[in-house]
């Protein structure tokens, strides 16, 4: 599978953007994902030279239970934690995941619900320019005591996060919160394999959340 932009390219942003870790984006074309597991393990070697780090692995929507725990073994090792769908918390074990809820009131009450019962995080896939600012507070104050990672649609990883009242306003509700995950930068192009210029770190005022440790600063 082709991998979106250059190795280099992705040095040289990390330094620009003083970013430390990243998050890999698998998207399964027909081919499944066992194709990615060697890629990724050299991608992983890689960073660890770069001193570079994957944060997060983010499944596509269906995937199969065989390739939940497939990958949560690569995750583990990785010491990386898992973007998963919601469908998938029924067999997922003791695992570091978050389940994956846009800026929905309803999935985001479902998501913070299974992530309760199965001693789970939630992630939250949000773009700042859409949707109405109730709704998003909404999802927040839902979602709060769960949430272990922020996905920001649409977002340039070159730019400001807090350049436009929409991202003010999310990062603003988020430190209210006492907020300690992580934030991803989700460029909106879409193509195959797996991607770093779509999502790469930045580090909020963060540390380690509050349930079993999947976003401890590095």
């Amino acid at each position: 599978m082709p991998l979106r932009g250059s190795f280099d390219g992705l040095l040289q942003l990390c330094r620009r953007r003083a970013l430390a870790d990243l998050e890999l984006v698998l998207e399964e074309h027909g081919h499944g994902l066992d194709p990615m597991l060697s890629m990724v393990e050299e991608l992983w070697h890689a960073f660890q030279e770069q001193r570079l780090r994957i944060r997060w692995i983010r499944l596509p929507d269906l995937v199969s239970p065989r390739g939940v725990f497939t990958w949560a073994a690569r995750a583990h090792l990785m010491e990386a934690g898992l973007l998963v769908p919601q469908e998938a918390a029924a067999f997922i074990l003791a695992l570091k995941a978050a389940l994956v809820h846009p800026t929905n009131v309803h999935a985001a009450r479902e998501a913070a619900a299974l992530a309760q019962h199965y001693d789970l995080h939630t992630c939250w896939d949000v773009d700042p320019g859409a949707g109405d600012p109730d709704t998003a507070n909404q999802v927040l104050e839902i979602t709060s005591p769960t949430l272990a990672h922020v996905r920001l649609l649409g977002a340039d990883p070159e730019a400001d996060v807090s350049g436009s009242p929409e991202g003010a306003q999310l990062i603003s509700g988020l430190a209210k919160r006492g907020y300690n995950g992580t934030v991803s930068l989700v460029a909106s192009s879409s193509g195959g394999g797996v991607s770093w210029q779509q999502s790469c770190h930045q580090e909020s005022s963060v540390n380690k959340p509050k349930r079993g440790e999947p976003c401890r600063s590095s």
